[in-house]
């Protein structure tokens, strides 16, 4: 910092104040050669959405094959929906997701429940089959109904381009296992209320 009047922070200065601010950044990119370190006096932008998509790859992507996996947003304002090539999600080239996350916050289970959404909204669902092995209680018996959303949250899905909804009763197929008491009682080997239809 460069003082005036010996160091008086209420006297004018004479020249205005010396500021560095200091970034930093992750630079990607596809189309292009980038060269590092960057160099002095490089220019040096926010990307746009076609930027985070050319970045990313997405852009290569067939149309065709884009499974909307969330939105991508930049502290300048700038928003990208971020793909996933259904190729490598589906088959024939890998047929496989990781999801990770800190245990015992459904923040997981929520994702894939939202991909499976996307996945069925976005190709076509009649070649598509989805088995859910359910080991959080009776958390994944309810997934033919309805929830309430933040306003907020319905913004995403709309940025997606994606409806949220339940998954359709006509379409959703309980297979519940039999406990020690089924045989007297009749009810399956189930924590809280059985779902209507299984």
């Amino acid at each position: 910092m460069i003082s005036s009047d010996f160091g008086e922070a209420v006297e004018e200065p004479n020249t205005p104040r010396q500021g560095t601010n200091v970034a930093e950044v992750a630079v990607l990119s596809n189309d292009q050669d980038i060269y590092m370190p960057i160099a002095s006096e490089a220019r040096v932008r926010f990307a746009d959405a076609e930027g985070i998509q050319i970045a990313l790859g997405i852009n290569a992507m067939r149309p065709e094959d884009r499974v909307p996996a969330g939105l991508i947003e930049l502290s300048n304002g700038s928003k990208a929906i971020a793909y996933i090539d259904r190729r490598y999600l589906l088959g024939p080239e890998a047929a496989h997701l990781n999801i990770s996350g800190i245990s015992g916050l459904a923040t997981k289970t929520s994702y894939a429940m939202f991909l499976i959404q996307s996945i069925l909204q976005s190709m076509d669902a009649s070649k598509i089959a989805t088995i859910l092995l359910n080991v959080k209680y009776n958390d994944l018996l309810t997934i033919h109904e309805s929830r309430g959303l933040e306003p907020e949250e319905l913004d995403m899905w709309d940025e997606l381009g994606l409806q949220p909804r339940a998954f359709p009763q006509d379409k959703v197929v309980y297979l519940l296992p039999e406990g020690k008491q089924t045989a007297q009682t009749g009810r399956p080997n189930v924590f809280g209320d059985q779902p209507p239809f299984h």
